[in-house]
């Protein structure tokens, strides 16, 4: 299923499938910059204020008696502490939090608030919170989140450890000392907080949101999340975020910057109070009609699930439906068993909390829509994705949340023929691919990209692509996250391009490529000559997929030379749109040139006519999923034959 929702995964797979006959690409760990420093719990949450999302706060543990301050203290000349001196007047003050989907830090500030990290306590209403000390709290409410700065704020709770202020830092110098203290990889029950150095090594920005982030050497690892960056004087001066790199360089968020936020969500919560439940409402069915308007549209319904439980579900449909449960650990059940008719399972849940029933289609277009019964042993409630299906105006950012792993949020852009525009995401912490296509399109004539775009923090996850408008009409912008997370947050935009130039051909016409194979591809050919062929943004996501190790291994190795099927099908995934065809026809000669027979430039050329054809795309789709062409291309197929020379029949 993840395949199939990852087209530029999905075709370059079935490429080298079917030159190579291989059996399938090889897991790697892609090691995405803004990674966060724990791994992200998942989930969803309904939100219709794309900046900030209050969860619902049940009551609370204890009455705050005093507001919080009302903008951040600014760091002044104070004595150096030793970090002994350091240790004894925060840690009192930095938290366990538990959900149980996994762990994290947390700061206590004025009023009984605890301020931590969104990806620690999503999607969860209610969290355990411990202090050092030992006084511990079941049920603190989580009263508000803003998922773009990856902030929550719990409480209040009547604690005797002492308040911390938040404290602008800003001012400080590269190379000044600071140090980390939370709960990082803890697995104590009633543990106390650890402490780490390091130097404060630059500032950074995320300019589209106002936020300043902090960026140090100091030691970080998972459950470090919200927890405390200090300075040498005993001041908060940021919020331990996330990590980048594998030298796991920590990024902190600008105390002044939290100070800000937590008093909007504070107010916003005594304004508005809760806004309601993450996912529906409590009342629901055993049994769904589903309608899907197109294919990237999913059925979705919740449920509140129990550890150790047992649920059914199964759809029944005349499409190739496919039907997976996501809950607070991840995805807990995928099922894609027959083609068409029923697909069932049941399954026993891993933990408690809020569980999503995805139904979606393989079988459907883009463009196409489809039906399906859903049925449950447990009631589900419905829950409408705020972010599929809404419409983006030119040169308006919109802010979405990934609501559950592997979530596709789609929107609607008007565009006239000839139309140039870019089309971005950016996020800090979520790596997002951003695709785009007439409404009806084929997936093989969608335009991706993944990390094409600038970047906050480390290297790249944001997208950018450059696109024109074959045609007036409706254009589907579509966002995942290629690592699956949920949680997260991003902004998605699409601006008019500052390029000029005359409209492009006919869309129904032959489709002109505009560049030719750049090199011979032969049984000798080494991947370094096609790696080195490849634009900048492809060569550092081939880097990032494989490593140094392993990419030197691969640029030494022949062109789909033999034992290297599984990596190269690797390869190929970062391949952008653009080189599509190029990297299809390289691939194609050269795995022709290892059974001895030579493709000619004319032979090329007769091959890029065949595509350049008006089904030639769909041609092209056909070879990539190893089918047999349909009668309505069998000329075409005729003519893909012709372009080889006689010996390769014999």
């Amino acid at each position: 299923m993840l395949c199939k929702r990852s087209i530029h995964r999905a075709a370059w797979l079935l490429l080298v499938l079917m030159l190579t006959a291989c059996g399938g690409g090889s897991d790697s760990d892609e090691v995405s910059s803004g990674q966060v420093s724990e791994e992200v719990s998942s989930g969803q949450a309904s939100t219709t204020d794309p900046a900030t999302t209050a969860a619902p706060s049940p009551e609370t543990t204890a009455t705050a008696t005093t507001a919080p301050e009302a903008a951040p203290v600014t760091a002044a000349a104070r004595a150096v502490l030793s970090p002994q001196g350091i240790y004894s007047l925060v840690a009192p003050s930095i938290p366990l939090i538990e959900t149980p989907a996994g762990r994290g830090s947390g700061i206590l500030i004025e009023g009984g608030y605890v301020v931590t990290n969104h990806h620690v306590v999503w999607p969860y209403h209610k969290v355990w919170v411990v202090f050092p000390d030992g006084t511990e709290f079941g049920d603190v409410p989580v009263l508000g989140w803003d998922p773009f700065a990856d902030l929550a704020v719990l409480g209040p709770v009547d604690v005797s450890a002492p308040p911390l202020s938040l404290v602008d830092g800003e001012g400080m110098d590269p190379g000044s000392e600071v140090y980390l203290i939370g709960y990082p990889a803890e697995t104590d029950l009633f543990p106390e907080p650890t402490i780490t150095s390091g130097v404060l090594s630059r500032f950074r920005e995320w300019d589209l949101y106002d936020l300043t982030l902090l960026q140090s050497d100091a030691d970080i690892a998972g459950g470090q999340s919200g927890g405390a960056l200090v300075n040498s004087a005993g001041d908060v001066v940021g919020m331990s975020t996330w990590s980048f790199s594998e030298a796991g360089f920590a990024v902190a968020t600008s105390a002044a910057d939290v100070s800000e936020i937590v008093r909007s969500l504070i107010e916003e919560h005594e304004q508005f109070g809760p806004p309601g439940p993450v996912y529906g409402d409590s009342s629901g069915a055993f049994e769904f009609s589903v309608e899907l308007e197109n294919g990237w549209d999913d059925g979705l319904y919740s449920f509140e699930g129990t550890a150790g439980s047992i649920v059914e579900v199964a759809i029944d449909g005349p499409s190739d439906g496919f039907l997976y449960v996501v809950g607070p650990s991840g995805v807990v059940l995928e099922v894609d068993d027959t083609d068409r008719g029923r697909e069932s399972a049941i399954i026993e849940l891993a933990v408690d909390g809020p569980y999503l029933v995805v139904v979606g289609n393989y079988a459907a277009e883009p463009g196409e829509g489809s039906g399906f019964t859903l049925t449950s042993s447990v009631e589900l409630s419905r829950f409408d994705d705020p972010d599929d299906g809404r419409f983006l105006e030119m040169g308006v950012p919109v802010g979405a949340v990934l609501d559950y792993q592997w979530d596709i949020d789609w929107y609607e852009i008007w565009l006239d023929q000839g139309d140039a525009v870019v089309v971005w995401t950016e996020a800090i912490a979520t790596d997002t691919a951003v695709y785009i296509g007439h409404e009806g399109a084929g997936f093989e004539e969608m335009v991706w990209d993944d990390d094409s775009g600038p970047a906050v923090i480390g290297d790249s996850t944001n997208a950018w692509l450059q696109y024109t408008a074959p045609t007036a009409g409706w254009y589907q912008v579509v966002v995942e996250d290629v690592l699956g997370q949920s949680g997260g947050a991003y902004f998605v935009g699409v601006d008019r391009a500052d390029v000029t130039g005359s409209l492009p051909a006919d869309p129904d016409g032959p489709v002109d490529y505009g560049y030719d194979l750049r090199f011979d591809v032969g049984p000798e050919t080494t991947w370094r000559e096609l790696f080195e062929a490849f634009e900048p943004a492809e060569q550092d996501c081939i880097r990032r997929e494989f490593g140094d190790g392993l990419l030197e291994y691969m640029l030494a190795a022949e062109v789909l030379g033999e034992g290297n099927d599984d990596l190269v099908a690797y390869m190929f995934l970062c391949i952008g749109h653009e080189n599509a065809t190029e990297a299809y026809l390289s691939a194609l000669v050269g795995a022709v040139a290892r059974e001895g027979i030579t493709l000619e430039s004319e032979d090329v050329a007769c091959l890029r006519e065949v595509f350049a054809a008006d089904d030639g795309a769909a041609f092209l789709t056909a070879l990539l999923s190893d089918e047999e062409p349909s009668e309505e291309l069998g000329a075409l197929s005729l003519r893909f034959l012709l372009c080889f020379p006689e010996e390769a029949f014999e």
